[in-house]
């Protein structure tokens, strides 16, 4: 009996077995920006985080390919805000580039405390669009 596909990629992210996936081979690796872990590419260019059961939306793995192993250009330098006025993020977030843990030193601020790049471009694709799972019961 054949099973449907996401029913594959879960049983693929539950066994770890990545030979669907290979780890991302650039000259600098994508990390995930949730959890730090470096991210899976398939061949047909899809990215996964597979600790977060996370695929990302081609837009959103191309933006963060121009940024971090291309180095086309550089992310946008931009502070998250609502209603005008910088807002905290909050949260653990790591730098898809560098893979340490990104700091938020003034609200709305967040990026890398190695290479400097902010992560703020980032941020709404990755909390509305790319649930994570945490490795427990929730998914973030």
């Amino acid at each position: 009996m054949a099973r449907d596909h996401s029913a594959l990629l879960l049983a693929d992210y539950e066994n770890a077995r990545f030979s669907p996936r290979t780890t991302h081979t650039a000259a600098m690796p994508l990390h995930c920006p949730k959890c730090g872990d470096i991210l899976t590419e398939a061949p047909d260019g899809q990215l996964a985080c597979v600790r977060g059961r996370m695929d990302f939306a081609q837009e959103l793995a191309q933006r963060l390919r121009d940024c971090y192993v291309t180095k086309i250009r550089e992310p946008k330098d931009t502070v998250y805000a609502r209603k005008g006025r910088p807002h905290a993020i909050g949260g653990i977030w790591f730098c898809p580039g560098c893979g340490d843990a990104a700091q938020e030193l003034t609200p709305g601020d967040l990026r890398c405390p190695v290479c400097s790049r902010s992560l703020v471009e980032f941020v709404h694709s990755l909390i509305e669009r790319h649930p994570h799972f945490d490795g427990a019961s929730r998914w973030t």
